[in-house]
């Protein structure tokens, strides 16, 4: 079955970043739909610190309060060999701003705070909604929608905005190029709990042992190097988590 509606502006991804944008049109007060393909929000952590720069757009959108409260101001950063500290960096020092450090915070808690906000506004993130197609004239765009019930929808909108991540499909159907360059080196980010001493959650400490030189990170305010060869990651504690 095919519907077909209009919308003043169309987002496609449900990220921070189509979150912030969805907050700001509606403050304005212009009319938004948003969605995403995802069936639920993210639940790990990926992204880690907002900067002094977002955290001012944050208190422009009336979240700053939940964020502070909710997140980890990070003062310094703290390099070891092991137990040993080599050096220690302050982090937001000198930053202009009402709020000169970057705050940790999940990624999955930046978006339960946006979208709650978001819903305070009478908008409701439409999930398990993807965009299969587009094309646009003078007067607007005209997308292809693909629910998960298998339903299909036509949307026409005066703006369509693709906030849809790396791999975005608004850009993929644009034949927009993603320009840049790939970093060569493999890194896991993981979610993990670690028992033991690991220093003050103020901190941000990076620990390399010896031998073991790939790194793994984790929440809690820290760094941990842990060994990763052969495509295994190898179970070893760093000596100032024993």
């Amino acid at each position: 079955m095919t519907e077909e509606s209009i919308e003043d502006v169309l987002i496609v991804g449900a990220g921070p970043t189509g979150l912030s944008l969805a907050i700001t049109l509606r403050r304005y007060g212009i009319p938004v739909r948003i969605i995403d393909r995802a069936m639920q929000p993210s639940s790990v952590s990926k992204a880690l610190a907002i900067w002094s720069a977002s955290l001012e757009a944050m208190q422009g959108m009336n979240v700053i309060d939940e964020f502070l409260r909710n997140g980890a101001r990070l003062n310094a950063l703290c390099i070891g060999d092991g137990g040993r500290q080599l050096a220690r960096l302050e982090v937001g020092e000198g930053i202009d701003s009402p709020f000169p450090f970057p705050l940790l915070i999940p990624q999955s808690e930046t978006e339960r705070l946006l979208n709650a906000r978001l819903s305070a506004l009478g908008v409701t993130v439409e999930r398990g909604v993807e965009l299969a197609g587009l094309s646009q004239d003078d007067d607007g765009v005209t997308a292809s929608l693909s629910h998960a019930d298998q339903r299909t929808e036509t949307a026409r909108a005066r703006y369509l905005v693709g906030c849809d991540g790396a791999r975005s499909a608004v850009r993929g159907a644009l034949a927009i190029p993603f320009e840049g360059s790939t970093e060569p080196q493999t890194f896991l980010l993981g979610d993990v709990r670690i028992d033991g001493r690991v220093g003050s959650q103020k901190h941000l400490s990076l620990v390399e042992s010896k031998r073991d030189r790939r790194p793994v990170s984790f929440r809690g305010g820290h760094l941990a190097h842990l060994r990763y060869a052969r495509g295994r990651l190898c179970r070893r504690q760093p000596a100032h988590a024993r």
